[in-house]
Protein backbone atom coordinates (compact mmCIF):
# COMPACT_ATOMS: atom_id res chain seq x y z
CA UNK A 1 0.00 0.00 0.00
CA UNK A 2 1.49 3.40 -0.92
CA UNK A 3 2.05 6.14 1.08
CA UNK A 4 -0.72 7.87 0.18
CA UNK A 5 -3.06 5.29 0.32
CA UNK A 6 -2.29 4.70 3.91
CA UNK A 7 -3.24 8.84 4.85
CA UNK A 8 -6.19 8.44 3.31
CA UNK A 9 -7.21 5.72 5.27
CA UNK A 10 -6.00 7.62 8.17
CA UNK A 11 -8.12 10.54 7.62
CA UNK A 12 -11.11 8.13 7.28
CA UNK A 13 -10.58 7.27 10.95
CA UNK A 14 -9.64 10.62 11.89
CA UNK A 15 -13.41 11.55 10.50
CA UNK A 16 -15.08 8.83 11.83
CA UNK A 17 -13.58 9.69 15.50
CA UNK A 18 -13.89 13.33 14.93
CA UNK A 19 -10.37 13.80 15.51
CA UNK A 20 -10.64 17.14 13.84
CA UNK A 21 -7.45 18.54 14.83
CA UNK A 22 -5.67 15.53 13.23
CA UNK A 23 -7.99 16.07 9.81
CA UNK A 24 -5.59 18.94 8.47
CA UNK A 25 -2.48 17.43 9.19
CA UNK A 26 -3.32 14.08 7.79
CA UNK A 27 -5.12 15.88 5.03
CA UNK A 28 -1.52 17.79 4.16
CA UNK A 29 -0.07 14.17 4.20
CA UNK A 30 -2.73 12.97 1.30
CA UNK A 31 -2.11 15.96 -0.65
CA UNK A 32 1.57 15.98 -0.92
CA UNK A 33 3.09 15.45 -4.09
CA UNK A 34 -0.43 15.30 -5.85
CA UNK A 35 -0.18 17.16 -9.06
CA UNK A 36 -1.28 20.94 -8.93
CA UNK A 37 -3.93 20.30 -11.27
CA UNK A 38 -5.53 17.54 -9.38
CA UNK A 39 -4.40 19.40 -5.89
CA UNK A 40 -5.81 23.17 -6.97
CA UNK A 41 -9.28 22.01 -8.21
CA UNK A 42 -10.03 19.77 -5.26
CA UNK A 43 -9.29 23.02 -3.15
CA UNK A 44 -11.56 25.18 -5.52
CA UNK A 45 -14.61 22.50 -5.11
CA UNK A 46 -14.08 22.74 -1.20
CA UNK A 47 -14.27 26.69 -1.28
CA UNK A 48 -17.35 26.65 -3.13
CA UNK A 49 -19.21 24.98 -0.94
CA UNK A 50 -19.67 28.49 1.11
CA UNK A 51 -19.85 30.63 -2.16
CA UNK A 52 -23.58 30.41 -1.45
CA UNK A 53 -23.67 31.57 2.00
CA UNK A 54 -20.99 34.51 1.15
CA UNK A 55 -23.41 35.49 -2.06
CA UNK A 56 -26.66 35.41 0.34
CA UNK A 57 -24.31 37.72 3.24
CA UNK A 58 -23.52 40.28 -0.05
CA UNK A 59 -25.70 39.32 -3.18
CA UNK A 60 -24.10 42.43 -5.23
CA UNK A 61 -20.32 41.24 -4.59
CA UNK A 62 -19.68 39.25 -7.86
CA UNK A 63 -15.88 38.66 -7.44
CA UNK A 64 -15.65 35.83 -5.68
CA UNK A 65 -17.59 33.25 -7.89
CA UNK A 66 -15.01 34.99 -10.88
CA UNK A 67 -11.91 33.90 -8.84
CA UNK A 68 -13.30 30.57 -8.07
CA UNK A 69 -14.58 30.06 -12.00
CA UNK A 70 -11.44 30.66 -13.24
CA UNK A 71 -8.78 31.28 -10.83
CA UNK A 72 -5.55 30.84 -13.45
CA UNK A 73 -7.05 34.07 -15.39
CA UNK A 74 -7.54 35.86 -11.80
CA UNK A 75 -3.77 35.27 -10.98
CA UNK A 76 -2.60 36.14 -14.76
CA UNK A 77 -4.95 39.38 -14.34
CA UNK A 78 -4.40 40.67 -10.36
CA UNK A 79 -2.09 38.45 -8.89
CA UNK A 80 -2.59 37.45 -5.33
CA UNK A 81 -4.35 40.76 -5.11
CA UNK A 82 -7.92 40.21 -2.82
CA UNK A 83 -10.23 43.31 -3.58
CA UNK A 84 -10.83 45.42 -0.22
CA UNK A 85 -14.45 44.66 -0.47
CA UNK A 86 -16.67 43.60 1.21
CA UNK A 87 -15.79 44.46 5.04
CA UNK A 88 -17.62 41.95 7.38
CA UNK A 89 -17.99 41.54 10.56
CA UNK A 90 -18.86 37.85 9.98
CA UNK A 91 -16.07 35.47 10.85
CA UNK A 92 -17.63 32.67 8.73
CA UNK A 93 -16.84 35.29 5.70
CA UNK A 94 -13.49 36.37 6.98
CA UNK A 95 -12.37 32.88 6.71
CA UNK A 96 -14.07 32.19 3.29
CA UNK A 97 -11.99 35.06 2.21
CA UNK A 98 -8.76 33.77 4.10
CA UNK A 99 -9.33 30.65 2.13
CA UNK A 100 -9.51 32.29 -1.28
CA UNK A 101 -5.81 33.73 -0.61
CA UNK A 102 -4.70 30.44 0.54
CA UNK A 103 -5.72 29.27 -2.44
CA UNK A 104 -4.37 32.30 -4.80
CA UNK A 105 -1.27 31.20 -3.50
CA UNK A 106 -0.67 28.14 -4.24
CA UNK A 107 -2.39 28.30 -7.76
CA UNK A 108 0.87 31.26 -7.78
CA UNK A 109 3.50 29.04 -6.46
CA UNK A 110 1.90 25.68 -8.07
CA UNK A 111 5.32 24.05 -8.95
CA UNK A 112 6.34 24.54 -5.53
CA UNK A 113 5.41 21.05 -3.69
CA UNK A 114 5.36 22.74 -0.02
CA UNK A 115 3.59 26.06 -0.63
CA UNK A 116 1.40 23.82 -2.48
CA UNK A 117 0.48 21.31 -0.59
CA UNK A 118 0.37 23.86 2.66
CA UNK A 119 -1.98 26.47 0.94
CA UNK A 120 -4.36 23.78 -0.08
CA UNK A 121 -4.77 22.08 2.94
CA UNK A 122 -5.09 25.62 4.29
CA UNK A 123 -7.31 26.60 2.01
CA UNK A 124 -9.69 23.52 2.74
CA UNK A 125 -9.33 23.78 6.17
CA UNK A 126 -10.35 27.48 6.31
CA UNK A 127 -13.32 27.17 3.83
CA UNK A 128 -14.40 24.11 6.26
CA UNK A 129 -14.41 26.79 9.12
CA UNK A 130 -16.28 28.96 7.84
CA UNK A 131 -18.99 26.64 6.65
CA UNK A 132 -18.83 25.17 11.01
CA UNK A 133 -18.96 28.89 12.10
CA UNK A 134 -21.97 29.46 9.90
CA UNK A 135 -23.57 26.26 10.99
CA UNK A 136 -22.50 27.01 14.44
CA UNK A 137 -23.87 30.99 14.94
CA UNK A 138 -21.83 33.88 15.27
CA UNK A 139 -22.09 33.45 18.81
CA UNK A 140 -20.59 30.06 18.92
CA UNK A 141 -17.42 29.48 21.09
CA UNK A 142 -14.89 30.82 18.75
CA UNK A 143 -11.68 29.26 20.75
CA UNK A 144 -13.49 25.63 20.02
CA UNK A 145 -13.49 26.78 16.24
CA UNK A 146 -10.36 28.10 16.21
CA UNK A 147 -8.91 25.54 17.78
CA UNK A 148 -9.85 22.54 15.46
CA UNK A 149 -9.83 23.36 12.11
CA UNK A 150 -8.39 27.01 11.02
CA UNK A 151 -4.96 28.34 9.33
CA UNK A 152 -5.51 31.81 10.83
CA UNK A 153 -3.81 30.60 14.45
CA UNK A 154 -4.71 27.91 17.83
CA UNK A 155 -7.27 28.91 20.75
CA UNK A 156 -5.52 30.20 23.46
CA UNK A 157 -6.63 28.21 25.55
CA UNK A 158 -8.17 24.29 24.75
CA UNK A 159 -12.38 24.50 25.17
CA UNK A 160 -14.38 21.50 26.22
CA UNK A 161 -15.87 19.59 23.17
CA UNK A 162 -19.25 20.71 22.15
CA UNK A 163 -22.27 17.99 22.31
CA UNK A 164 -21.99 15.29 19.60
CA UNK A 165 -25.14 16.17 18.25
CA UNK A 166 -24.08 19.86 18.09
CA UNK A 167 -24.68 21.57 14.42
CA UNK A 168 -21.24 22.58 15.15
CA UNK A 169 -19.75 18.65 15.51
CA UNK A 170 -22.93 18.02 12.14
CA UNK A 171 -21.30 20.57 9.94
CA UNK A 172 -17.76 19.23 11.02
CA UNK A 173 -18.92 15.75 10.03
CA UNK A 174 -20.31 16.96 6.42
CA UNK A 175 -17.95 18.73 5.38
CA UNK A 176 -14.83 16.59 5.99
CA UNK A 177 -16.53 13.51 4.82
CA UNK A 178 -17.38 15.94 1.48
CA UNK A 179 -13.37 16.17 1.52
CA UNK A 180 -12.76 12.14 1.55
CA UNK A 181 -14.94 11.73 -1.17
CA UNK A 182 -13.92 14.07 -3.32
CA UNK A 183 -10.03 12.41 -2.89
CA UNK A 184 -11.72 8.96 -3.60
CA UNK A 185 -13.40 9.98 -6.74
CA UNK A 186 -10.63 11.98 -7.72
CA UNK A 187 -8.71 8.56 -7.43
CA UNK A 188 -5.91 10.63 -5.62
CA UNK A 189 -4.64 7.23 -4.34
CA UNK A 190 -3.24 6.55 -7.78
CA UNK A 191 -0.30 9.21 -7.67
CA UNK A 192 3.18 7.79 -6.78
CA UNK A 193 4.61 9.03 -4.29
CA UNK A 194 7.23 10.42 -5.70
CA UNK A 195 8.77 12.92 -2.67
CA UNK A 196 11.29 10.76 -0.14
CA UNK A 197 9.26 10.76 2.80
CA UNK A 198 12.40 12.68 4.65
CA UNK A 199 11.50 16.02 2.35
CA UNK A 200 7.53 15.74 2.92
CA UNK A 201 8.27 15.10 6.82
CA UNK A 202 11.07 18.26 6.40
CA UNK A 203 8.48 20.21 4.79
CA UNK A 204 5.36 19.97 7.17
CA UNK A 205 7.81 20.54 9.91
CA UNK A 206 8.81 24.04 8.47
CA UNK A 207 5.02 24.72 7.94
CA UNK A 208 4.18 23.22 11.53
CA UNK A 209 6.91 25.94 12.65
CA UNK A 210 4.92 28.50 11.58
CA UNK A 211 1.91 27.46 13.06
CA UNK A 212 0.56 25.47 9.81
CA UNK A 213 -0.11 29.35 8.13
CA UNK A 214 0.48 30.22 4.60
CA UNK A 215 4.37 29.50 3.24
CA UNK A 216 5.06 33.11 1.73
CA UNK A 217 7.72 33.56 -0.30
CA UNK A 218 10.61 35.78 0.62
CA UNK A 219 10.91 38.59 -2.23
CA UNK A 220 13.79 38.15 -3.85
CA UNK A 221 15.36 40.98 -5.86
CA UNK A 222 14.01 40.62 -9.28
CA UNK A 223 10.39 41.72 -6.97
CA UNK A 224 11.71 44.70 -6.63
Amino acid sequence: MSRRSESIQELSASIAERHWGECKVVLYRVLYGVPSAVALPITVRVIERYLPKFESHFPNVTWPRELLHNPQQWVSQYGRALPDSPESDRLSDARFIFSLDALLLGWTYYSDVSILTSSCACGIAEAIGAITQEAAGEEANRADLEECEGCRGTAKKKAPPPHPEAPIEHARSREWQYVLDLLVTQKVDRYPDVEPKERMDADFAEWQSRAMLLLVPLPTISDY
